[in-house]
């Protein structure tokens, strides 16, 4: 059952539809074709399903995004235990049986940990990551499952950008695997341009890679995915005053971190952002129709 939680009128950019679009993963600095990666996947027909999905899967994140025309992305998937496997299949369709791009943002089992059912008993048309890998059982049954199934794999970095049609998701760091000073500041952090509106995806990004971010990129954002689920090193008063987020979604569940922060969620009302969790909302969706942005809450 979807109960509207919130409503915001917004003038968007003007955007088209095209039939039969393509998803396109493109480096940024290509140099001839030798350097060039694209990745096409035939788009479906028209959805009913649409909009953005932050998923509750518990204290981890996972948040699947339905284009008009039927392409899927799918960012993360939650803890192991997060059963996102079952939040994906109780928005999509039973006959639909095919996924056109999984990210995982960075190795920590918060993160990819669902993504090996999924990757299992979905088609997928291709993985991308921040080419960093993980120790342990549940990153290495993952691992094999993508070679199992012959998925194409695509290493991405800051400057990279994913097109589909008139939307596009551009990577915003890191500038490369391995430099910042933890594997939350490696995740792939990025801005996505759906419809017409900002959705920003922190992953865990801590003040420091918000900061870096904000040298070289600064846009009004429509929905915040918030960083480590609340964390008080995240969502800055510098990056909130930048940025001036609309809605902030917190994926969380039950944990023994203090997530969300106290501070950080005094900071994100500060800023005038309509707060919303995915352990008091369950899986949340957002949508964009004639100018309006749509909060439901899909909790049962």
């Amino acid at each position: 059952m979807k109960h509207v939680l919130y409503e915001i009128t917004q003038k968007f950019y003007k955007w088209a539809r095209k039939n039969a679009m393509k998803v396109m993963v493109i480096g940024a600095t290509l140099i001839l074709f030798d350097l060039a990666l694209i990745i096409r996947i035939a788009g479906g027909g028209a959805s009913a399903y649409s909009g953005v999905y932050f998923l509750d899967v518990g204290q981890g994140d996972s948040e699947l995004i339905v284009f008009p025309d039927g392409v899927k992305f799918l960012m993360d998937g939650g803890p192991v235990q997060g059963n996102a496997y079952e939040a994906v299949g109780n928005i999509l369709p039973s006959e639909d049986r095919y996924i056109d791009l999984v990210m995982m943002s960075h190795p920590q089992i918060d993160h990819y940990g669902g993504l090996t059912d999924i990757v299992r008993r979905y088609r997928v048309g291709a993985f991308v990551s921040n080419g960093e890998v993980s120790e342990g059982d549940s990153f290495t049954a993952l691992e094999g499952e993508l070679i199992a199934q012959n998925i194409p794999r695509v290493v991405l970095r800051a400057g990279d950008v994913i097109r589909h049609g008139e939307d596009f998701f551009t990577v915003l760091s890191p500038a490369r695997a391995g430099e910042g000073a933890t594997a939350n500041d490696d995740a792939l952090v990025g801005d996505l341009s759906f419809s017409g509106a900002h959705l920003f995806f922190a992953a865990d990004a801590d003040g420091s890679v918000e900061e870096e971010v904000l040298r070289k990129w600064n846009s009004q954002i429509d929905v915040l995915k918030v960083a480590h689920h609340g964390s008080r090193y995240g969502s800055t008063a510098t990056f909130l005053t930048a940025t001036h987020p609309r809605v902030a979604v917190i994926e969380v569940g039950r944990n023994s971190y203090g997530h969300p922060a106290p501070e950080t969620l005094a900071r994100l009302a500060d800023a005038g952002a309509r707060i919303f969790r995915t352990d008091q909302e369950g899986t949340i969706l957002v949508r964009f129709e004639s100018g309006v942005i749509k909060i439901f809450s899909l909790k049962q």
